[in-house]
């Protein structure tokens, strides 16, 4: 994998949709219960792939992740790192791709 070599922190896995962000500690808890091999939460994902995949054009997401699923502590989160990182990933897939 083209980010493992450029020794990139990769993590993959199922994304959770949702229709409301999680931010209580209890709800947090409830979908890592019913489903622990999560990687994240999203609500926009979902209906951008079920488009693409309609319409028989290729998909993938690609998510930098500033915050943790849970109570919203703004002071944590860490929006200029995630947003950094995002642009170094694309930048290296883009470089593969030859773009």
């Amino acid at each position: 994998n083209v980010l493992l070599a450029a020794r990139l922190p990769v993590q993959t896995g199922p994304v959770l949709t949702v229709s409301t962000v999680t931010g209580s500690a209890t709800r947090s808890a409830q979908l890592a219960a019913r489903v622990p091999e999560a990687a994240a939460e999203a609500m926009e994902g979902y209906g951008v792939a079920f488009a693409a995949v309609e319409h028989g054009i290729p998909v993938v997401e690609l998510r930098a992740i500033s915050n943790l699923v849970g109570p919203r502590d703004r002071a944590a989160w860490r929006i200029k790192e995630a947003l950094d990182m995002l642009t170094t990933v694309s930048s290296v897939l883009l470089g593969e791709l030859n773009c």
